[in-house]
């Protein structure tokens, strides 16, 4: 590869890296009055994919830690859109559901996401296997350099 070609290929990726990562600071309202942020939608689509997954599912399933959890429940439960309980049979997990609005607002993020997907996947559409199965290598690889960056500091 040519190094003006790296260069090009390079500076496209870290600026769409920067676009997601500005993205990550909207808030969006999903179908309700709420705004919520990324962090908040996420959590939501975990539990509604999830009716009844505990704290330590839902840091699992966002790739976040279990202590972040409960910060980003509490705002959701003051939004009214996610109530914790503990289940009688196990009273030291605390699980999650979602209220109806909280429903309407998973909802709201399944429709955003069909649309987006929609979009990506006739990009995708004018690829060949071939060319579709070399985008996920490279995408794997950049995934396990990252999290080797993240793990060496």
């Amino acid at each position: 590869m040519k190094p003006e070609t790296y260069t090009t290929i390079s500076d496209a990726f870290y600026r769409i890296i920067s676009k997601f990562h500005e993205i990550e600071k909207i808030p969006r309202s999903f179908g309700i009055q709420e705004k919520l942020y990324p962090s908040e939608i996420h959590m939501i689509q975990a539990i509604g994919r999830k009716p009844g997954i505990n704290v330590t599912e839902v840091a699992q399933y966002l790739g976040i830690t279990k202590g972040a959890v409960p910060k980003i429940l509490r705002k959701l439960e003051g939004k009214g859109l996610v109530v914790r309980y503990r289940d009688e049979a196990n009273n030291k997990e605390v699980y999650c559901s979602l209220t109806a609005e909280g429903e309407t607002a998973y909802r709201g993020h399944e429709r955003f996401h069909a649309m987006l997907d929609k979009k990506i996947m006739q990009l995708f559409a004018q690829l060949d296997d071939r060319e579709i199965a070399l985008i996920g290598d490279v995408l794997g690889a950049l995934d396990a350099l990252a999290e080797k960056a993240l793990r060496d500091g």
